[in-house]
């Protein structure tokens, strides 16, 4: 794409683009015309029509585009700026009900599409400023000044993925779910740090031991072991935690969530709990009761 050369009075009502006539983009201010001449970037109307489309506009304003150098002072520009080269336009974009679109809104679409520059121009947040220089980028807010002031107008300006979907209409793209349970119609299950489902893991959530089985989904009301011992798991999946159970009419102790097995001081009193092929006994099932620790089978 190219500048092209264009004469206001000989092609004044052209239209340079779907949207935009030679005049729009001439060189006046009020009454005053500074050239004859005026020159325009067909890369710059390419980007603004696609920024148009995108935003679903009705219309949008040019208040300034092609400048000579004298124009571009008399306005407070340096004279050599990108509307001397026909690659910048200042201009206001309006919904398809008629209403301005905030510039904030209107800077973070140019961003994604790919400006080289782009500003706020206006302390209403009305007009920006939209270029596409030849080499660097611009992220200005020129009520604060003329240099680039952000990277990001998202973060500058605090809009959200979700307010730019109000007039693009595309669906808002949502973060990975990562370290959370899930429900489905089998039970609930677990996505970890990565985003896959954990299986046959404990998860640690909210101070509770959870178990996961080999099939992906949380256990309850049932014993779990793993290469420290024995833990069982309650209606809820928490892992039953320092204190008595009584699970099928035999009582358990859990020191943190392990079963305890072997002799064992719990409360100052000494308690005896079946160990690994314990005359047939269910491993870490409590088989004394009295306080002086002996065994009664």
């Amino acid at each position: 794409m190219a500048v092209k050369t264009y004469s206001y009075y000989k092609d004044g009502n052209k239209l340079c683009s779907v949207h935009t006539t030679v005049k729009e983009m001439a060189s006046k201010k009020g009454l005053k015309l500074y050239s004859d001449v005026v020159l325009i970037d067909t890369e710059l109307l390419a980007m603004v029509e696609k920024l148009f489309s995108k935003l679903h506009c009705s219309k949008y304003i040019i208040s300034s585009g092609y400048r000579t150098p004298e124009h571009d002072r008399a306005v407070g520009g340096n004279g050599y700026g990108q509307h001397t080269k026909g690659k910048a336009m200042d201009c206001c974009f309006y919904d398809k009900n008629g209403k301005v679109i905030s510039a904030k809104i209107v800077c973070c679409v140019a961003q994604d599409l790919g400006f080289k520059g782009i500003a706020n121009i206006s302390k209403k947040y009305q007009y920006v400023h939209l270029d596409m220089r030849d080499s660097g980028v611009y992220r200005g807010d020129e009520i604060k000044g003329t240099n680039s002031v952000t990277s990001d107008f998202y973060n500058y300006f605090g809009i959200s993925k979700a307010d730019v979907s109000k007039y693009t209409g595309e669906a808002v793209p949502t973060a990975p779910k990562v370290n959370c349970w899930v429900k489905d119609n089998k039970g609930w299950y677990y996505l970890g740090a990565d985003g896959n489902q954990v299986k046959n893991d404990w998860v640690l959530d909210g101070g509770y031991w959870y178990f996961i089985g080999q099939n992906g989904y949380m256990a309850t009301n049932c014993w779990c072991t793993d290469s420290q011992g024995w833990c069982y798991v309650g209606a809820d999946g928490r892992a039953v935690t320092n204190c008595w159970k009584q699970i099928d009419g035999r009582w358990y102790y859990f020191n943190g969530t392990m079963a305890v097995k072997g002799y064992q001081q719990i409360n100052g009193k000494l308690f005896y709990f079946a160990e690994a092929n314990c005359n047939g006994l269910k491993e870490c099932q409590l088989i004394i009761t009295n306080d002086n620790g002996e065994i009664k089978l």
